[in-house]
């Protein structure tokens, strides 16, 4: 009888043990596929501060060619920034300067830019360039025609609420989704929409 007892004993604590580890086990699965973690504290920002809370670097891709336009901030919206293409013909680049001003804020995720200058270097400026590498003088960087007025989205905005700005391809190219929340700082030129993410 005692060892009828005791077996019945071990098999209910090898029960409980099993479903445990189990639970744990979904927990662990849960915590791990819960989606993007937001890494920006977006609370506290605001026009007053916009330009030293952002994030300082980003990138425009081009999903259909080999380009890319990387920026670089300082905290008083003032930037530097380059333009790369490689292609099975060759390299070429340039750099270029700019700045913005009179953030304005439209609402918990946006905020309005406004773009005061985007002068690319002449080749003198901008020095020596890599050899093999064309260095090309254009009117605009890549990234700033046709407008002054730029949007800003937050860490946590929906790619839903960017997209009505920012092209699909543009989009796409910086690895996002229309079910994605942006775990980034976005800058979006609505004229040409297209699309900076934070990188930093």
């Amino acid at each position: 009888m005692m060892k009828r007892m005791l077996l019945v004993i071990l098999l209910a604590c090898a029960m409980i043990l099993t479903l445990t580890a189990c639970g744990e086990e979904d927990e662990m699965e849960l915590s791990e596929n819960s989606g993007p973690t937001v890494q920006y504290n977006t609370e506290e920002v605001t026009e007053e501060n916009l330009f030293s809370e952002m994030q300082k670097n980003y990138t425009l891709m081009s999903l259909t060619d080999s380009w890319t336009t990387e920026l670089t901030f300082q905290e008083d919206g003032r930037f530097e920034g380059t333009w790369h293409n490689d292609t099975e013909e060759g390299s070429s680049m340039y750099a270029f300067t700019g700045s913005f001003s009179q953030p304005a804020k439209i609402d918990d995720h946006k905020f309005s830019l406004k773009l005061d200058s985007a002068v690319v270097k002449s080749a003198e400026e901008a020095g020596e360039t890599a050899e093999g590498t064309q260095y090309l003088e254009t009117d605009i960087p890549e990234g700033f025609a046709d407008t002054e007025d730029f949007y800003l989205f937050l860490p946590g905005t929906t790619v839903n609420e960017i997209s009505k700005t920012a092209s699909e391809s543009s989009l796409f190219a910086l690895g996002y989704s229309a079910a994605d929340t942006l775990d980034c700082y976005v800058l979006v030129n609505p004229a040409t929409q297209e699309a900076f993410a934070g990188t930093d």
